[in-house]
Parts: structure tokens; C-alpha cells; sequence
């Protein structure tokens, strides 16, 4: 955000966001929120990238599919960690996805900036 760093990941695992935001911005019909500034570097864009967490956040909360509610955990914690670190309003979890701001902690810790 701006100059300051939310996350720096390793190489892989930073491809690895970045192609699941794009595939997930797809489905979503909605823009990632990423701009790459180099191969390797992306800034956020502030609101496309809440309005994505929100609407992914959204259909999350609003199925009880296990598999579809576990392929997209990983990226929401992630997504919800970048979006506190950018100083950004997180989505209102609901009381059935209290683990979710559970591990919040946890994710945030093995996230380096």
C-alpha cells in the first residue's frame, strides 16, 4: 500500500496468491485489487481489493459446502491479513467463522513484510 510492504512472501508461495486472486477475481467477476509493479512485486488497490475479500468473504460464510468453504480458506486468511495490514475495514465475521479470526494471528505471524 502506497510504499509501505503488507507482505513479502517467498517467490512461489507469492505465484501461488497471485494466480488464486486472479482465478478466484474470475469467478468472482471482479478485478483482483493486484497491479504488478514488477515480475515479482504488486501493490493493492485499496477498494478493488476489499470489494473482492468482501464478496469472497460473503459466498464463504454463505455455504456450508466443505470443499468449497476449505479451497477458499487458505486465501481468505491471507487476503484478511493483508487487508489489516494495509489498514483496510475487514468484513464483519459472523460468529459461525470465529476460527477464521482465530487463526488470524497465527497466519499474520508466518507472513513476512
Amino acid at each position: 500500500m502506497g510504499d509501505e510492504t503488507v507482505w513479502s512472501p517467498s517467490l512461489r508461495t507469492g505465484r501461488l496468491y497471485v494466480g488464486l486472486t486472479n482465478c478466484i477475481a474470475d469467478l468472482e467477476g471482479r478485478p483482483s485489487g493486484l497491479v504488478a509493479n514488477a515480475e515479482d512485486m504488486y501493490a493493492l488497490d485499496p477498494d478493488e481489493f476489499r470489494s473482492l475479500v468482501d464478496a469472497v468473504y460473503a459466498n464463504f460464510s454463505s455455504t456450508d459446502h466443505h470443499v468449497y468453504r476449505g479451497q477458499l480458506r487458505g486465501w481468505l486468511l491471507t487476503s484478511l491479513v493483508l487487508l489489516q495490514r494495509a489498514h483496510l475495514d475487514l468484513p464483519m465475521v459472523k460468529a459461525a467463522d470465529e476460527d477464521l479470526q482465530q487463526d488470524l494471528a497465527a497466519y499474520a505471524k508466518s507472513m513476512p513484510t
